[in-house]
Parts: C-alpha cells; structure tokens; sequence
C-alpha cells in the first residue's frame, strides 16, 4: 500500500472508531439520564415508594444498570428499565417504551395463561389452525417460564397480576429478544400441543406495528392490524353470557334479568362513562330491580374484565346496595371477580365487602384492597418512553393487609377447556346455590364443619397458595365472634386452627390462653399465655394475664 492510501485508511478507520466511541458515550449518557430521571421523580412523586421494597436495594440496582449498560444491547437495556420499575411492586407505577423505534416489532398472536396452561386464544388469519392450541415452548424456553419472564418487565402488586399484564407483552419482539426468550425479532419459534392431542412447531414473522398499551383489553384482535381469528370466532352468535357484549359492543357496563334462575345479572366491564352516563345507567338499574324484584332472589355483579377506572363514580352504585336491604343479605348478593379485575374495580370490592353482606367468587383479582394509584404520566429526558407514578395512597381492606392481591371467598378455577366450550361454573355455582363459604359454614355449623370443609379446600387448591380467602385479622374476628356467641368450644378449636396457620402471631395464642382460663383450664392456659410471652416478651397484659395464674398455686 502506497504511504499516502495508507495515511487516508487510518484516518478513515480513525473516524470510525471516534464515531463509534461518541456514539455509545451518547447511548450511554442517554440511559444514564433516563434512569437518574426515574429514580428521582419516583422518590418525589411516589407517597410510598418502599411500601415492598427497601430504598438501598431499589437504588442498588439502578446503580447496577448504569454501571452495565455499555455491555447491553437496546433490546436488554429497555427490558432492564421496565424490570428496575416493576421491581417497586405496585400495579400503576410503570414503564412503557411508547415511542422507542424497536417496540414496534410484534407478533401477530394473542397468549392467555389459564389454570391448565398457556394457549393461544387470537392469532392472524394466516394461521388459524392453531387458534385454541396449548402453548408449549416459546423461542428457547417453556411457555411457563416466558410468562414468568415477560411478567418481570410489567408492573404488578402481586405476581398473580401477570395473567392481567402479561398478554400485551408476550408477543412483542423487542420485549422477548431483550428476555434472551428469542435470537432475533424477525420471527417467533412456537411448540404447540393442538386439540386434536397432537404436537406442532410454527413460526410467526414480526410485523411492524405501533405500541397500543391497551390493545390486549380487546380479544378479538392481535398486533399488526392484519384480519385476525379467536377461539369465538364461529360462534359470535353464540357467546356465554359473561363474553356476549364484551367480544361484540364492549358495552362497558349492562344488565340483564335471568327469569329462570330468579337473578339479576349486571357485567361490569369499566368505571367510567359509556354512551349513556353511569349514573344514568345506575338509575335504570335499580328502577329494572324494584319493578322486578319479587321475582329476584340474587343480584351478581361480573367484574372480571374490569380493570379499573375513575372511582369517584362507585358511590351512587354502592348507595343502592346498602338501602335495598331486600337482596343485601347473604346468599343474595354476589361479586364475580378474576385475574382482570384491578384498581377502581378493586376499590369497589372493598367497599362492597366492608359495607353489605356480598360473597366473593371466582379468581383472584390483581388488584388488592389496599394500593397507589392516580398517576402521574411523565416522559422521559430521551423522549422515547414514559413512566406512570402513582400518587397517592388508597385503603378497602385491613390496614395491614399487604398481599397484592384480592382472592374471592369462593374460588372458581378457569381452565381454558371451560373457557373454550363457554362454560361459566362461576356463575352456576352462584345460580345452583352452591356457593357456601368456609365463614359461613363456621357461623352456621361451626368450627368442626369449618375444619372439614376447610382440609377438603386445602387438598382441592393444593397447588394454589393464595386461595384461603382469609387475613389473621379476619380469622381474630370470626374466632371471638364464636366466644361472644357462647360457641367456647367452637372459638378453642378455631383459635387453635389459627395457631397452625400464623403460628408466630403472639396474640392469638394470648386470646386462646384467656379463653381457657374462662373455661377452667388452667394448664393449657398457661402453656398459651407462656408461648405468647415467647414471641413477644415485652406484652404488659399478656405477662400480668400469666403472673395472675402463677400465683393461684402460690
């Protein structure tokens, strides 16, 4: 090589190399300001940002993805973002990479986890022989550990909030190329079990697709504006009643009187306004009661698709239920709930619960008693992404229930062979009367009845930890409520039911100790009242409760 092309070349490679140096300097710079941005509005907007998590470790590993993002692709460094938010644990504070380039790669399939697996319940036309398939492996892993994979990028009070959150997620290309869960954005590697009871692979290529955060609320489509296909599409004329507006005029709120079964069925869909006002619809709701209610003997409320909305409008709603003492009775009154039911929804299941005399069943609801909500929607300094945070602080249930997450008093497990064929046995338990919760069977037949029925629902939801439907503080009421009753013996054997399930809480063992020292027995009295005094040696009425015993044998 000539000495003047050999000066040119290293020139040339020179700039490439300085370029490529400014240009990963401003990647870098970039994130770095992105992240400093989310950590500190986070700690000034949020009321309570360490309500799950600790400062120390959330500023930890916002400090660890600084430190790395030089060694991470675009792809890894949005995922990381979205997980370093979801981390906080709370369902409204988020991260959502609207307007980034690369979220506009996408699949055109919907995925929804049911009881029994993962399967496909919307796909483009193209493909439509595999609409209802169980899903089996995902790119380079199981179905099952995708989903656990997608749910870290979203935001949820409770892990259970991935049936709810997942869906939007799951068939975005950046999203699962940033998971390591596929190579490349171009395509998605699928293993299906069809119904026929045969296995298939197939591949989907992406297509490019503008971020809708909502789009997975609506069933009927997939990403990509293409002409798709769901498991109801041959039968739209004959839908279950819970998916009948829902899947054709997404009414957000309706009703409608089952003669047959003496019941009046109201699908709450959105708390917000529709086409006509709700206040208005309220008003013709009830009037449809009054006029009807002599052949009404249950009112059931479906809110498993709603996710939330603006809960100033629940009051007039709530109103009624408490001045129609006629169906605010147990056994009348009833709330059907799932994995989609969040925010204002939740809010309204907590009123509910603390003011009539209503009984939950169905799935778990996403959304807890007690959460932050009313966000703030910021853009980011890159402009690329937003970020939701909540403000503010809203309490339904016990102040200390931290779960994450509302489960029904009746659990109704959804498989997809149910869902599929249009059977709602949330719905005919509560239209057969075979709802009976573990409260009820304890007030009415007591705490033998309760004890039974309670083994044969720890066998049934074996593998379901979050099913008893019961905080310590509920238990503490039902217990002494069975001692005020006179039911001593009945309030023995549940507190020591109690002392099974939350072994460590002093206070239950102290109750127990009194009421054996009511009944006369004095060694088991003592015995109680010691391992109260174990667990919280500093209780003045627990110690003098003992030294008062102690001494009728000095």
């Amino acid at each position: 090589m000539k000495p003047k092309s050999m000066f040119i070349g290293i020139v040339l490679l020179t700039i490439f190399y300085f370029n490529s140096y400014a240009k990963q300097d401003e990647k870098i710079q970039r994130w770095h300001t992105d992240i400093d941005f989310i950590v500190k509005h986070i700690e000034s907007l949020h009321p309570n940002p360490w309500f799950r998590v600790t400062r120390d470790a959330f500023l930890k590993k916002a400090d660890k993805l600084k430190k790395e993002i030089s060694d991470l692709s675009e792809e890894e460094i949005i995922v990381r973002t979205m997980q370093l938010v979801a981390y906080l644990s709370d369902g409204h504070t988020s991260l959502t990479p609207y307007n980034h380039p690369l979220i506009y790669n996408w699949f055109p399939i919907r995925m929804d986890n049911f009881d029994d697996g993962i399967f496909i319940t919307a796909i483009d036309k193209r493909y439509e022989k595999f609409v209802g398939a169980k899903v089996l492996r995902i790119g380079k892993w199981t179905a099952e550990e995708c989903f656990k994979r997608v749910g870290s990028v979203t935001s949820v009070d409770h892990p259970i909030g991935f049936h709810r959150t997942v869906p939007t997620y799951i068939s975005n290309a950046t999203i699962l190329k940033g998971l390591d869960i596929i190579d490349t954005i171009q395509s998605l590697p699928l293993e299906l079990l069809l119904s026929n009871g045969k296995k298939a692979t197939t591949t989907l290529p992406s297509t490019q697709w503008s971020f809708d955060g909502g789009w997975a609320n609506n069933r009927n489509i997939v990403p990509g504006g293409e002409e798709s296909v769901t498991i109801f599409s041959k039968r739209m004329d004959d839908l279950p009643l819970h998916l009948r507006k829902l899947l054709t005029t997404r009414d957000k709120y309706w009703f409608e009187l089952l003669p047959d079964h003496k019941a009046l069925y109201f699908q709450f869909n959105s708390v917000s306004n529709d086409k006509e006002p709700f206040t208005e619809f309220v008003s013709r709701l009830w009037d449809a009661y009054e006029q009807h209610s002599s052949n009404i003997d249950k009112f059931i409320v479906d809110l498993r698709y709603n996710e939330g909305g603006n809960g100033t409008l629940l009051k007039p709603l709530l109103h009624e239920f408490i001045k129609h003492e006629d169906i605010n009775k147990r056994g009348k009154l009833f709330i059907i709930m799932g994995r989609n039911t969040f925010s204002a929804a939740s809010n309204f299941i907590g009123q509910m619960i603390r003011h009539t005399d209503v009984i939950t069943v169905g799935e778990p609801a996403s959304g807890p008693l007690n959460w932050f909500s009313d966000i703030e929607r910021l853009l980011l300094p890159s402009g690329r992404i937003g970020i939701d945070i909540s403000t503010m602080y809203w309490q339904e249930g016990h102040s200390l229930d931290a779960r994450g997450y509302c489960p029904p008093e009746y659990t109704v497990l959804v498989t997809a062979e149910d869902f599929f064929s249009g059977r709602d046995r949330a719905l005919e338990a509560i239209l057969n009367d075979s709802v009976m919760t573990l409260s009820d069977i304890l007030k009415e037949n007591g705490a033998d009845a309760f004890l039974a029925e309670y083994k044969k629902w720890s066998e049934k939801f074996a593998s379901h930890y979050w099913w008893f439907p019961y905080t310590v503080f509920d238990l503490r009421i039902m217990g002494v409520e069975l001692f005020i009753h006179g039911k001593k013996q009945d309030a023995i054997s549940f507190f020591n039911f109690m002392t099974t399930r939350h072994p460590d809480v002093y206070w239950i063992w102290e109750i127990l100790g009194n009421i054996y020292v009511d009944v006369g027995d004095k060694d088991r009295a003592v015995k109680c009242l010691q391992k109260a005094l174990e667990l919280n040696p500093h209780d003045v009425y627990t110690r003098n409760s003992l030294n008062s015993l102690l001494r009728q044998d000095q």
